[in-house]
């Protein structure tokens, strides 16, 4: 009985000895598995927060180098938190990447000597022609060297130099024919869409009346408005196609090459029907195409890898 005791105490004392050490095995399973969350948690904020401000410095390119990193910055301050070390480059007129990086103080770590822990989150948008949107106004300007700040006809007068060609002023049949149609497009952008390689019809005609009406609605819903300060997202700034050629006869089928940007300086209320604007580069909500293609000054953003841009 006596043996029996001693080794029922021997058991109990390995028992408390295993138990000990399966506890600091947990312990330190707990250790890993809460302050790798808390790494993970921090690493997808950072990542968010780089997409974000990333995302927003694109939208001053490709002329605004400076308001890029400016806003870039911004968000990345509004979305992140005191003591974040945020690297942001811009890259070519094109492209901005920011890279966020937060010491994070570690919790039951602590007990091996792991006290905190750097970690980072990165992103980079780029900017790319157009390829494919909806909301474009009636008419078609004929692709051509486009120079940022000069003025284009984007649809032709009757009796203006350029004439028409075989009765087509540069009025497009998007969604629908006729004036009312043709009218509503000016006013609202047609709701179509519309992507590079579209053969697209013309409206034959002049349409005067209507043009006169659907650009007096634009202009007047921000009159005040500048090239210099005009928003991105105003009346003024009229969204076409870029056509390969408007010489067809009648009613026909055009190419789409690419789209364009242009300020509405004025309503132009004459009587021939003409519409002209300023060429102006901007980012616009659209499907972005490849480097280079159908490249006529409107840029639609998009999240690319990072190390893509080292």
């Amino acid at each position: 009985m006596r043996i029996l005791g001693r080794l029922r105490k021997q058991q109990r004392g390995s028992v408390i000895v295993m138990t000990a050490a399966m506890l600091a095995v947990l312990v330190g399973m707990i250790a890993l598995v809460v302050d790798l969350g808390l790494l993970y948690a921090t690493r997808v904020q950072l990542t968010n927060m780089a997409d974000a401000a990333a995302l927003a410095g694109v939208q001053e390119l490709p002329r605004n180098s400076d308001g890029a990193y400016s806003s870039a910055a911004e968000y990345a301050r509004l979305n992140g938190k005191t003591g974040d070390r945020v690297d942001i480059r811009v890259l070519s007129g094109t492209t901005v990447a920011v890279k966020a990086t937060r010491t994070v103080p570690l919790m039951f770590a602590q007990i091996f000597g792991l006290a905190t822990c750097d970690v980072s989150g990165a992103a980079a948008a780029r900017i790319n022609p157009v390829s494919r949107l909806t909301g474009t106004l009636p008419f078609g300007l004929v692709q051509q060297t486009l120079v940022y700040g000069q003025v284009y006809t984007i649809k032709i007068g009757s009796g203006t130099a350029s004439g028409s060609y075989h009765g087509n002023f540069g009025a497009l049949a998007l969604g629908g024919t006729g004036a009312s149609v043709f009218r509503d497009n000016i006013k609202y952008g047609a709701d179509v869409s519309i992507q590079l390689g579209d053969w697209v019809t013309t409206e034959t005609g002049n349409m005067v009346g209507p043009t006169k009406q659907g650009i007096s609605y634009r202009y007047n819903q921000d009159p005040s408005a500048t090239f210099a300060t005009v928003a991105k997202d105003s009346s003024r700034i009229l969204v076409v196609p870029v056509i390969q050629s408007l010489d067809v006869s009648g009613r026909g089928a055009v190419l789409v090459v690419g789209f364009a940007a242009l300020f509405l300086e004025s309503p132009n209320l004459t009587n021939n029907g003409e519409v002209t604007g300023r060429f102006i580069q901007m980012v616009a909500p659209g499907d972005p195409g490849s480097d280079g293609g159908g490249d006529y000054g409107l840029y639609a953003s998009r999240l690319i890898s990072y190390t893509s841009v080292n």
